[in-house]
């Protein structure tokens, strides 16, 4: 079949010539690749939905270690994502898919394995802040254990602590 001549002249350069493939195991599974008119690859349908990836972080190999999509919805179709509390904290998996120069499919490479986080709405988009395995998030605490157990004083000799019920 034929590549639409706007997917030619998208793709005619050949740095470009590679697409990503969004799987987000919400319930029911979602598909999706920024590629027009959808991508079959590995036995699996990827559905086309229009998608930005920005803020992206990546390690010294390459892989993506947080990256934030933002999909087209105007139809609604992926709110829930946002809206359904059970959506939230799914595994991600976003893949790139290079093209040979007769458009068959050259390869894959993982990009990103890990957790959705911070899904919301943005008028008829949805933002969905994706983030790798590799523990936890943020900087690292300031105050050492040993002064968590040294800052606090025991209660005044007045303070009493009664139990009245017991065992029988």
């Amino acid at each position: 079949m034929p590549l639409d001549p706007a997917v030619l002249t998208r793709y005619a350069d050949r740095q470009q010539q590679t697409t990503l493939l969004v799987t987000i195991s919400a319930t029911p599974v979602r598909r999706y690749t920024n590629f027009p008119g959808g991508i079959v690859t590995g036995g699996q349908t990827y559905i086309y939905r229009s998608f930005k990836c920005s803020n992206v972080i990546e390690s010294s190999d390459g892989s993506a270690v947080k990256v934030t999509l933002t999909f087209d919805n105007a139809d609604n179709l992926i709110s829930d994502l946002v809206i359904d509390p059970a959506q939230r904290r799914k595994d991600v998996v976003i893949t790139k898919l290079h093209f040979n120069g007769d458009w068959t499919v050259a390869g894959t490479e993982s990009w990103l394995e890990g957790v959705t986080a911070k899904p919301r709405i943005i008028g008829a988009q949805v933002e969905i802040v994706c983030r790798d395995d590799s523990g936890r998030e943020g900087p690292s605490p300031d105050i050492t254990f040993a002064d968590v157990l040294t800052a606090h004083s025991a209660p005044a000799s007045n303070n009493q602590f009664l139990f009245s019920g017991g065992l029988a």
